[in-house]
């Protein structure tokens, strides 16, 4: 498994300021502007890359698809 992101990665991942990684995990937030693939170690957050990666692919938007929705090489086959 690859290595966790924790919220400042994901912002520099995403190119946002950690506030706004933050902002989209408060209870408010409504499902759709939510951030996937969130790992509770304790109180610490991190994340999945690999599903922040599907997610990024997706537009940003939920759901994802279907984990067996891979092609052969690894990459997410494309809906039509």
């Amino acid at each position: 498994m690859p290595d966790l992101l924790n919220v400042l990665g994901l912002a520099n991942k995403l190119n946002v300021l950690p506030s706004w990684v933050r902002a989209r995990l408060r209870s408010r937030t409504p499902a759709p502007l939510k951030i996937p693939g969130i790992v509770r170690v304790g109180r610490h957050i991190r994340f999945r890359p690999d599903i922040i990666d599907a997610w990024i692919e997706n537009g940003c938007k939920l759901p994802l698809p279907k984990a067996g929705g891979a092609n052969s090489d690894g990459k997410l086959r494309s809906r039509k």
